[in-house]
């Protein structure tokens, strides 16, 4: 991609799937490009911008969903557009973790009944259903009922799943995984431009991260989550390119502390150090959950 002409590049992704790391990556490829990881769709306006990457998480809840994305595309003309694509089942346990960003000041009793379940998990991992665990939020006091749980997993993905059906010649299907493990070379020819991989982000968002790594889940689910979340999640999994057919999970499960109730302890501490006064909330703005 030439240097002489300005760039447009958007990525999307649903929370939890790398949006942010990729964005830096990809803006930090190209010489005078900023990546821009603020706003919502309905509002955004790019059409003064010189070369930037732009970002959104994938939200139809937070009405950054399939209307708002064409609604936004229909005004701004973009050069690339990239899907980023991970495994729902990898998205689900790291949604579950970070969703206690704010540990016990929203809903105190859900948070010791969840920190004392997930020590439970961590200790015999075939001993609580992944779901048992995931009916529990912050912002809710009482958990979601197994019915509601999978009701709203499934109204997520048929979202998602009618946006990326609609994708054409001009989208670009990157995977997580292949984030991960640094194949980026069929990126980099989409792009014209290699991406960089020491991009930064910043501090607050590295300070966050709970492990770059995939496969998570099969350590985390049950026999009883296969049952509940295979027709949940199989269209998705067909849909971007993953076996639905492989639900195999370890025989030998291990949750380590460090990376799921230590990590729930320490982000509130992490975000309050790293953001600080009226940064707060627009750092944890910027974080959008990706």
């Amino acid at each position: 991609m030439r240097e002489d002409r300005r760039i447009k590049i958007l990525i999307v992704g649903v929370p939890k799937s790398g949006t942010t790391i990729l964005v830096h990556r990809v803006a930090g490829g190209f010489p005078g490009c900023h990546a821009i990881t603020g706003g919502e769709p309905q509002t955004v306006d790019n059409s003064d911008k010189t070369h930037f990457v732009q970002k959104f998480t994938y939200m139809e809840e937070k009405n950054r969903g399939e209307g708002a994305m064409h609604e936004h595309l229909a005004r701004s003309a973009y050069d690339r557009k990239i899907w980023i694509a991970r495994d729902p089942r990898d998205i689900a346990v790291s949604d579950l973790l970070f969703r206690w960003f704010r540990g016990h000041k929203k809903n105190p009793r859900g948070y010791r009944a969840f920190i004392s379940l997930l020590s439970r998990k961590e200790s015999d991992p075939g001993s609580v259903a992944f779901h048992e665990l995931f009916r529990h939020f912050g912002h809710i006091l009482e958990p979601l009922t197994n019915e509601q749980l999978v009701e709203r997993e499934r109204r997520s993905y048929l979202s998602v799943s009618s946006f990326v059906a609609g994708f054409d010649d001009d989208w670009f299907m990157f995977k997580y995984e292949d984030m991960i493990a640094g194949l980026y070379s069929d990126l980099n020819r989409f792009l014209g431009f290699d991406v960089a991989l020491d991009a930064s982000v910043l501090e607050v968002q590295e300070q966050v991260v709970r492990r770059r790594a995939s496969g998570d889940w099969r350590d985390w689910f049950t026999t009883e989550d296969v049952e509940m979340f295979k027709p949940v999640y199989d269209p998705y999994l067909r849909q971007v390119g993953y076996d639905p057919e492989d639900w195999c999970l370890n025989p030998n499960q291990e949750i380590d502390p460090h990376y799921s109730s230590e990590y729930v302890k320490s982000l509130p501490a992490k975000l309050l150090k790293q953001s600080g006064g009226g940064r707060k909330n627009r750092i944890l703005r910027l974080l959008g959950r990706a």
